[in-house]
Order: structure tokens, then C-alpha cells, then sequence
């Protein structure tokens, strides 16, 4: 209660008066100092930073990228000052994932290759290292080897390898039944796999549900082409961890040698990107 009295102080104080936003400043320390061994410091120290922010953003509110950027280098600094903290990795996990969104990809592979070498042993350091993989400009390429969706159960013998489209330019659309747009693209992928399936395109739907019976019931009845594969754990699960897939759904463009070309498309991008690539072009 303290701590959030702290934070409506300083929200509130006028422009003027640094008191609130100073006292609030000191507080983590102030309380670590005095309770080690009590969690509340690092809750204050995330409490000082949201105040902040929030301050930032309503006096630059034609301009809020430079307020998430503030907040993405706070968020850093907390996890370097509080390195102990539980929040530390998520804090810099949350500030690389906000400099992605903005566009700042330079900033969001430092805090990526921070928390990965720093924080090892945290499961955010596998994410942190799909997400440098995935920015690192193409051309990286991308095995991939994972049961048949409809035969996810029978072993590896009902399995398929990415390695069996070389030749052929290859759509990775990963998915999950829950996402709100993922009727309407799986129309998109079918009208793509029509018109240039002889020019030498492969859709490959990888579903990430953490039951595949879900993807099942929701395949039943609707027109599909190309390849279903599963592996649950959504964006938690070891496929999303590899390849940095921070959102479903999410494509992937692969070449004919199996090379990443682009990433973080969206089903509707994809025509304006694969006639340049196509190995059998109109």
C-alpha cells in the first residue's frame, strides 16, 4: 500500500515538484537496505519505472515511441541494478520485445543477447536467443523436423523434414486454433497454394496448440492445402524458443535452399513477396 500511495505521487505531483518522484526513486533501496530479504523492493523499483513512463508518455503524447524507448532503457537498468530480482529477466525481455515493435531492432538484439547471457539458465535466455536468430537479416537456415498433425502420435515414422521441399520456395505458417485471424488466412494460403503450386510453391501449417485435437476440430470441414504438422507448447514450446516466434500466427519465408528470406510476415504480405523467389516464375 505504501508503494502504490509512492505511485500515485509522483503520477500526480505537479511538473514543478521533483519531491514525490525523488522520495519514490530512492524507495527500493531504501527498502532493500532495510528488508533484504523481502520482495517489495524490486515491486517498488517496477512501480518507480511504470510512474515514470507513464509521466513521459502524457507530456509526449504525439510522440509516444520516445516514452517506450525511455522505458525500454529503465526496464535495462533495473535488471542491471537488481540482477537477483525475479522480474530482472522479464524486465529485459519486455524491453527487447518493445524495441522490436518499434522498429528498433538494434537495441532489441542487445537486450536479446543480454538476458541470454546473463540469465542463462532462465527459460526467457532460450526466447531472448530464437528472437536474435530470427533478427539476424535472412539467409539463416531453418531445420525443421516435427510430427504429421494426423498422425502426431505415432512416432517418427510419421514425421516430416523441411529438408524434403529443397527446390521449392516454402510458406511456414505457425498457428494456433485460438487466433482470431486464422480462418481468413488459411483462405489467403489457399487461393496462394492455387495460383502458384506449378511455379514451385509449399505451404507448411505447423499448429501449436498445446492438444492437437484442437487443430483437428478446427481443420474439420474446411478446405485445406499442403502440409499439417504439430508441436504443442505455443509460443512456450521448443519451436517457438528456436525461432524467436514471439506471436501466433506467424510466417515464415523460406527459399529453395531452405534459407530463411523473411519472417514476421502475415498471410496477406506473402504475394508481394514470392514471385521475385519462385524457381518456376511466370
Amino acid at each position: 500500500m505504501t508503494v502504490d500511495s509512492y505511485y500515485c505521487a509522483a503520477v500526480q505531483s505537479p511538473e514543478n515538484d521533483l519531491t514525490a518522484r525523488q522520495w519514490f526513486a530512492s524507495l527500493p533501496g531504501q527498502i532493500l537496505q532495510a528488508f533484504p530479504d523481502s520482495p517489495v523492493y524490486s515491486y517498488a523499483a517496477l512501480q518507480e519505472i511504470q510512474a515514470d513512463y507513464t509521466r513521459l508518455l502524457a507530456k509526449s503524447s504525439d510522440n509516444p515511441a520516445k516514452a517506450k524507448e525511455h522505458l525500454c532503457e529503465r526496464l535495462m537498468g533495473f535488471a542491471q541494478a537488481y540482477p537477483t530480482a525475479p522480474e530482472a529477466p522479464k524486465s529485459v525481455m519486455d524491453a527487447g520485445q518493445m524495441s522490436e515493435s518499434l522498429g528498433k531492432t538494434e537495441n532489441a538484439c542487445r537486450y536479446y543477447r543480454y538476458l541470454a547471457e546473463h540469465f542463462p539458465t532462465n527459460a526467457l535466455a532460450r526466447k531472448a536467443g530464437g528472437a536474435m536468430w530470427r533478427l539476424g537479416g535472412g539467409g539463416e537456415p531453418v531445420p525443421l523436423q516435427l510430427p504429421l498433425l494426423y498422425s502426431a502420435n505415432d512416432g517418427d515414422a510419421h514425421s516430416f523434414n523441411l529438408d524434403q521441399l529443397h527446390g521449392k520456395v516454402v510458406v511456414v505458417y505457425f498457428w494456433s486454433s485460438t487466433g482470431a485471424q486464422v480462418a481468413e488466412d488459411f483462405q489467403t494460403l489457399i487461393r496462394l497454394t492455387d495460383r502458384y503450386q506449378d511455379h514451385g510453391l509449399e505451404v507448411v501449417y505447423v499448429n501449436l496448440d498445446k492438444d492437437p485435437g484442437a487443430a483437428r476440430a478446427f481443420l474439420a470441414g474446411r478446405q485445406t492445402a499442403g502440409v499439417h504438422l504439430y508441436q504443442q507448447g505455443g509460443v512456450d514450446g521448443g519451436v517457438a524458443e528456436r525461432y524467436g516466434i514471439q506471436t501466433l500466427p506467424h510466417v515464415f519465408l523460406l527459399g529453395t535452399n531452405g534459407s530463411l528470406i523473411r519472417h514476421s510476415l502475415r498471410a496477406s504480405q506473402i504475394d508481394q513477396e514470392l514471385p521475385q523467389h519462385l524457381p518456376h516464375p511466370w
